[in-house]
């Protein structure tokens, strides 16, 4: 009886640690038509900061310049909307259009940032894969892709951290950073919260800029955060 007593009273002091890792199950809460997200630019100061769990990334020193407000639309709805059928996400963006598709497996674009169809980032001939499903920690995948006109190309896509986002107007936690390495030293990266599923924050390599779009993350009822769980119960064997 003392022994078990003695058991008891160490287990109720133990010290249970949970190291979680956010994982990207699906693509089944986009955001609805009507949602809006102002967008901004910059230029990062100093890099785009480190890969790997748990990471921080501070960019609220950076200066940003809006630009317009991205606005979620149903695909159908748009003036080139037709020539996407396949197409179940959307938005608008200063007279521009994109276009995704979100399958069990993938969510591939379809079209970036265009205003006429077969013109400029139109992904018809190959759509480009952005994320997988599921997508956890260290998991990568290579895509092939083709714009209209112009010769095929591939992307390697790793989600190579996890983490906090800080922009000058909001802190983002669960953040996911999926790494896109187009080769010959091209890399962008996109940041990604969970609820609703969106990319949040862009780094082109082209023009050494960052996309800021302030968007409101829901922080409960995240449907699409698992955790990875590890539990140290002291005395260990125990009853």
């Amino acid at each position: 009886n003392k022994m078990k007593r003695s058991l008891l009273i160490a287990l109720s002091i133990s010290t249970v640690s949970v190291f979680a890792q956010p994982v990207i199950v699906n693509g089944d809460n986009i955001p609805n038509p009507g949602y809006s997200a102002p967008v901004s630019l910059g230029t990062p100061s100093a890099g785009v900061g480190s890969g790997g769990a748990d990471q921080i990334w501070d960019f609220s020193t950076v200066s940003f310049t809006p630009v317009g407000v991205i606005d979620v639309i149903d695909p159908a709805t748009s003036p080139i909307g037709a020539s996407f059928p396949t197409s179940n996400y959307a938005y608008a963006f200063a007279g521009n259009y994109s276009f995704f598709k979100f399958s069990p497996d993938k969510m591939e674009v379809l079209a970036y940032v265009i205003t006429t169809p077969g013109i400029g980032n139109d992904y018809t001939p190959n759509p480009r894969t952005n994320l997988i499903f599921p997508f956890n920690y260290l998991d990568s995948a290579t895509d092939t892709w083709q714009k209209t006109g112009e010769s095929p190309n591939n992307v390697e896509i790793t989600y190579d951290g996890y983490g906090t986002l800080i922009t000058p107007t909001k802190t983002y936690t669960d953040v996911v950073r999926v790494k896109e390495d187009y080769g010959g030293g091209g890399i962008d990266y996109q940041w990604y919260i969970l609820n609703p599923l969106m990319s949040i924050f862009i780094y082109d390599h082209n023009d050494n800029l960052l996309y800021n779009l302030d968007a409101e993350q829901i922080t409960s009822g995240l449907d699409n955060v698992n955790t990875r769980s590890s539990v140290n119960i002291f005395p260990n064997p125990a009853n």
